[in-house]
Formats: structure tokens, C-alpha cells, sequence
């Protein structure tokens, strides 16, 4: 027994934006199908045997689908009122609502007006023909450079329909003209002087030029000659090109016509081996020869010059326009060098020693640091210095003149303090008669002893450094030993007892 024959179906999707192609499924009941006719709308049919129609979208709005179905002896139908939506997408639009054509740099405002479909827009994406973009709904966006530009904008409303609208060349940003000009003889210096100009502007002609001279006078020349009576002349041009773009080069006193006037300025004074630079403070010129006193020279306007040499020396500046717009000027400079030079007396004891120093520097010296070598210092320009201690001194000079150059002079052990001190060291000191003892000289700074007196207390005396002598009979003797210096002004003595 057959069941009862349904006609049922379903589709892949019911609501979307067009154009969509839906896929629909016949999912009827109760027999074996051999016949099914489907209406999907207005214009949309299909008949035969087809259980999985697609149908194509394309017209916004709402859509009742039927089948109806037949197993050959009954027959079965369905309507699903509404059941497709087909929503309307948004309509891209949009204006400038500032000129969208000008000279570059050019700002464009740009004003959203499209139209909404069956949901409100959520998203705006433009495109401005440079390599940028937005997402604002009413942006702005300023062109920099000249050309065409096509603008795009994008929009996609809650239901996820998109609309799009591209406007070819819709902004003209016209290229700006690069104002620039020469002239092969701004500067002389004896009026009148004609000056003529060439114009190397860079743009779209025609052009309209307006040239000002900065002495009241203009011209509407492209390549102007003018005569300037005497002074020193700012020169402007502006220039517009056909599409009215325009562009204003001024140039601070390009034009001159002034007496050549040579002038620097410098130091009077220098240390030797310091770098001086000389400013150039020149009118009119162009050309520079320096010559330094000293066999060399140069060809810069503001050079730095070293001397090697003190002394006095001449600088002279030359400068020159043309061979007919000379001038020159001398000025002198010093060269300052101290030498340090001191004498030291006495320089060499064997006690405690004074020693007077005596400045003999080179002459403008007003302040001398004195180091002595044994921790002690002065800023006298004679000083003295008093050495206690045994050693050999280094003294060091340094020497400031006036204008601050120095000079430094070390005199390596210009001072000699060697104090005596005599010792001697018995091999016995007690023994029987005869008892035969050797001294042994320790006594300190060696190398400045000059001689040996010993008295051994028994009448018997010597010179040698290390003497022996026999004692021939019982009794205390004291020995007694001298010695001098070399320089003969200092002694030292010192005695020992042997018991016999």
C-alpha cells in the first residue's frame, strides 16, 4: 500500500545579495517521483524531472516558490509564500565638494552620496588614484603631485551587499611651474652695467612672466636686459603657466654694482703653531689672493693659516671682479714663541743645599710654575729652593707669555745632593795581644768620597779605605775614622773602641 505522496523541497540560502545563484533540493515523500515543475518566481520555471534545479537571482524583491510533484498516479504540490529574498544592493555615489582641479598641491573634499538598498551602508572604502586610501565616510585627501587621478569608492551595507563606483580621471592636478633664472654678469663695478637674464623656467607654456629688479623697475620679458646704475639689487620673477599654475624665485642681491672693496679681519697675535682664521669681510669681489708672509698663499675667501716660525709677518688680501675691479689690503700679525731658559747655583753640595734659580726666558714672559723636583713648587720669577734630602733633582720650567703661548724646559738632574755619613765595621773588636784586625769602610755615598784618614789610636795611622793593623800590646784603643769629600768642602767622622 502506497504512503501518501508530500511535495517538499529546501534551498541552500533564502536571503542574499544579487546576483546569487541558488541551489534548490527536492526532498518530496511518500513515492517514486517521475515528474516535477518548479516555479521560482515570475519568469522562473522548470519542468521535467529535475530534483536539484539552480536558478540565477538577479532582480531585488520577494519570491514564492512552488513544485509541484507526480509519481505518474498522483500528484502533489507546495508553496512557500516570501520564501526567497532578494535584497537591493547600495548604489555607490559620491561628489567633490571642493574644485577637484588646480594647481598641485591640491586639496579635494570628498562627500558620500549613495544611495542605500534594503539596509543602511556600514562601510566606505575609497580609493584616491595615489596609492592611498580611506574608510571615512566624507574624507579629504590632497594631491602633491601633478596629474590625472581616478577615484574609486566602495561601499558594503549591514546585509553584506556592495556597491562601487570608479570615476576616471576625476581629479587634475595640474603640475606646477619651477620658477628659475641666471645671468652670466650679476656683479661689476662701475655703473652702468647691463645684466642680461636667461629665464630656465620649468613648466607648461605659455607662461606670463613678472620679473621685479629691486630698484623699482620690472619687465614682462621672458629674457629680460636691464641696466643697473650703483648698488646692490634683489631680483624676483614669477612666473604663470597656462593653467594659472605659478611659482616665485627671489633671489637676495644677485645684482650689484659696487667699488671693489678688500677687507679681513684676524688676530694681531698668535702662538706659534696655532691655526688663525682669517675672515674675509670683502665687498665686490670675487676672487681671492692671499699671500701669509711666509712664502705660501691661498686662493679660498676665508683660509686658515699655521705658522711655523714665530716672528712678524705681513698677510695681504687681493680681490678682483675683473681686471678693472681690483683692490687689496695688508695687515700684520705676530707670532709669539717663549723660550724657557734658567741657571741654578749652586747646583751640587754634600750638606744641605740653597739653591738660587735665575730666569733667563725670552723676553714678554709674565708667569713662570716652577717645579723642583723634590715635591716643592713656585710661581716667583727668581726663586730658591732648599734640598735636605740626598737624591738627584729634576727641574722643570714652564714659562706664559702675555698673549698666553707657553714654553716648557725640563733640565734633567740639574741638582746633586750627596750628603756623607761615615761607618766603618771592625772584623774584631776584642782579642790577646798581638791581635790583628781589617776595618771595612761602609760609609754612604761612596762615589763622592775623595779620601780616607784613619787614627787607630795607637800612633799608627792610614789612608787606605780598608786598612789592617796589629795591635802589639794590651789596652783599649779608639779608632777613629775621617773622610772627605771630593769637592773638599764636607767631612764626616766616626770612631769605634777595641779592647786588646
Amino acid at each position: 500500500m502506497k504512503g501518501q505522496l508530500v511535495a517538499d523541497f529546501e534551498a541552500d540560502t533564502t536571503s542574499f545579495c544579487p546576483p546569487y545563484v541558488v541551489n534548490f533540493k527536492d526532498i518530496s515523500t511518500g513515492g517514486l517521483i517521475t515528474s516535477r515543475n518548479w516555479t521560482f518566481g515570475p519568469s522562473q520555471s522548470s519542468t521535467g524531472n529535475n530534483a536539484f534545479p539552480t536558478v540565477s537571482y538577479t532582480t531585488p524583491g520577494v519570491y514564492n516558490v512552488t513544485l509541484t510533484v507526480s509519481d505518474g498516479s498522483r500528484t502533489a504540490s507546495v508553496t512557500k509564500t516570501a520564501y526567497i529574498e532578494v535584497f537591493s544592493n547600495p548604489t555607490a555615489k559620491f561628489v567633490s565638494t571642493t574644485a577637484r582641479s588646480g594647481c598641485a598641491p591640491i586639496g579635494v573634499s570628498f562627500a558620500d552620496s549613495s544611495k542605500v538598498g534594503s539596509a543602511p551602508i556600514s562601510s566606505w572604502t575609497w580609493n584616491f588614484g595615489n596609492g592611498t586610501t580611506s574608510n571615512q565616510q566624507n574624507p579629504s585627501h590632497n594631491y602633491g603631485f601633478g596629474g590625472q587621478y581616478s577615484v574609486s569608492l566602495n561601499v558594503i551595507d549591514t546585509n553584506g551587499c556592495v556597491g562601487n563606483v570608479r570615476k576616471p580621471a576625476f581629479v587634475q592636478a595640474n603640475f606646477k611651474p619651477k620658477a628659475q633664472f641666471s645671468s652670466s654678469n650679476p656683479h661689476h663695478c662701475k655703473a652702468p652695467h647691463v645684466v642680461n637674464y636667461t629665464n630656465t623656467t620649468k613648466g607648461t607654456y605659455p607662461m606670463t612672466f613678472a620679473w621685479s629688479f629691486g630698484d623699482g623697475t620690472s619687465s614682462a620679458q621672458e629674457n629680460p636686459i636691464k641696466t643697473y646704475a650703483t648698488g646692490i639689487f634683489d631680483v624676483r620673477l614669477i612666473v604663470i603657466d597656462r593653467n594659472g599654475c605659478r611659482d616665485t624665485i627671489r633671489k637676495p642681491a644677485y645684482a650689484s654694482v659696487t667699488n671693489t672693496l678688500a677687507n679681513f679681519s684676524l688676530s694681531d697675535t698668535i702662538c706659534q703653531s696655532d691655526s688663525v682664521q682669517l675672515q674675509n669681510l670683502s665687498v665686490g669681489g670675487s676672487g681671492y689672493t692671499w699671500t701669509f708672509g711666509d712664502g705660501s698663499g691661498s686662493s679660498l675667501r676665508d683660509p686658515v693659516k699655521v705658522y711655523a716660525a714665530k716672528g712678524l709677518y705681513t698677510i695681504k688680501l687681493l680681490t678682483a671682479t675683473s681686471q678693472t675691479c681690483i683692490d687689496s689690503i695688508s695687515k700684520s700679525i705676530y707670532v709669539d714663541k717663549p723660550e724657557a731658559k734658567f741657571s741654578a747655583a749652586p747646583n751640587y753640595n754634600c750638606e744641605d743645599l740653597l739653591v738660587r734659580y735665575s730666569d733667563s726666558s725670552s723676553v714678554n714672559v709674565v708667569k713662570w710654575t716652577w717645579n723642583f723636583g723634590n715635591r716643592s713648587s713656585s710661581t716667583q720669577q727668581n726663586p730658591t729652593n732648599y734640598f735636605s734630602t740626598s737624591g738627584v733633582f729634576n727641574d722643570t720650567l714652564v714659562v706664559e707669555t702675555n698673549f698666553g703661548c707657553r714654553d716648557t724646559l725640563i733640565s734633567p738632574g740639574n741638582v746633586r745632593l750627596d750628603k756623607l755619613q761615615a761607618a766603618f765595621l771592625p772584623d774584631s773588636v776584642e782579642g790577646c795581644a798581638p791581635l790583628s784586625v781589617t776595618f771595612m769602610d761602609v760609609s754612604t755615598k761612596y762615589d763622592s768620597i775623595a779620601s780616607w784618614s784613619w787614627d787607630f789610636g795607637n800612633g799608627q795611622t792610614s789612608t787606605l779605605r780598608n786598612p789592617n793593623v796589629t795591635f802589639l800590646t794590651a789596652g783599649t784603643y779608639i779608632v777613629q775614622l775621617t773622610i772627605q769629600s771630593k769637592n773638599g768642602n764636607c767631612s764626616s767622622s766616626v770612631s769605634k773602641q777595641i779592647v786588646v
